[in-house]
């Protein structure tokens, strides 16, 4: 019935959070060395493709894919991509038990607003509506429109310093992801109607196309500056950008009277706070930015061995080399 299927897309939406947070930390790993001269060049993927670390980071995230796709395919957009807010939850259990550490006050504080923040955003927002297809001007609309904030992000991007370099790569790769989640939902909608009629499909092919481009950019933001400033970018601009998405696309509706929004926006802003809170705390700052140090800066610097921060993110700290 519908309370099953919201169910499963609940619990495939929490396994793939999952999943990209170990390929958040496991891809920082592999990217935070790579020379600043391969920002946005082809190069720094040639670089990171030699990691051992970021390799077993990119297989996650097609495990993250998979699930992703089988959670919209049970949900709607409006409704699974905050879900994937619970990220940084894992990535904060994650770096606990690789580093022995327990998280501290602030970061507490965080994973309660994260957590509460999104059940009371499902909750108030009672997502509804929506179709399984949409006309190519909503398509249209929702592709140029992207495209649009993206390239200015871009742009800025390249002229800031590392913190907001990273910061406006995540928002980027955040907005191009949303777009993305958009494309599977619609391949999704084709796999019961055959293989040729899938294969002969515009859909899929564009999942593909911003798949690898919204990789692309996120796998620069984790180059560009540390976790703190990509992860929040990533995790709260996602969700917001996949509601105004479905909306254009899907027509798929939120509760709008002037309570409810109030609630919706209060209970988005909590997330948000949460995020920053667990992005910015001791243990994901200390871990994380510890990737950061060692950074290349000559150009022509020759791929570095696998440092001791990068076997770590590989197997647990109590295991001997």
């Amino acid at each position: 019935g519908t309370g099953r299927e919201r169910s499963m897309g609940f619990f495939l939406a929490v396994m793939a959070a999952l999943c990209n947070a170990i390929a958040s930390v496991l891809q920082r790993r592999g990217a935070s060395t790579a020379p600043d001269t391969s920002v946005l060049r082809v190069k720094l993927m040639t670089y990171v493709v030699k990691r051992p670390v970021w390799v077993f980071g990119f297989l996650t995230m097609v495990g993250a894919f998979l699930f992703q796709a089988g959670a919209l395919s049970y949900g709607q957009l409006s409704t699974v991509q905050p879900v994937l807010v619970t990220e940084l939850l894992f990535v904060l259990i994650i770096l606990s038990v690789w580093s022995r550490s327990h998280p501290g006050r602030e970061e507490w504080i965080g994973a309660i607003a994260v957590s509460g923040g999104l059940a009371g955003f499902l909750l108030a927002a009672s997502p509804s509506g929506g179709s399984a297809s949409a006309t190519a001007g909503d398509w249209g609309v929702a592709g140029l429109g992207t495209g649009v904030v993206v390239g200015v992000l871009i742009v800025l991007a390249l002229r800031a310093p590392p913190f907001g370099r990273a910061a406006l790569f995540g928002s980027a790769a955040a907005i191009t992801f949303a777009l993305n989640a958009a494309f599977i939902k619609a391949s999704t909608n084709l796999i019961g109607q055959g293989t040729v009629h899938f294969l002969a499909s515009w859909p899929p092919y564009a999942v593909a196309i911003t798949g690898l481009g919204a990789f692309f950019i996120v796998t620069n933001a984790f180059q560009s500056g540390p976790l703190t400033a990509t992860q929040p970018a990533l995790t709260v601009v996602d969700p917001i950008a996949s509601i105004i998405i479905g909306a254009e696309v899907f027509g798929e509706s939120l509760r709008d009277s002037a309570g409810w929004v109030a609630v919706e926006c209060v209970t988005l802003v909590i997330m948000a706070v949460g995020v920053v809170l667990l992005s910015r705390g001791p243990l994901v700052s200390t871990e994380m930015g510890e990737a950061t140090a060692g950074r290349a800066k000559d150009s022509g610097a020759t791929t570095p061995p696998l440092s001791s921060a990068d076997q770590s993110a590989v197997r647990p700290s109590g295991w001997s080399s």
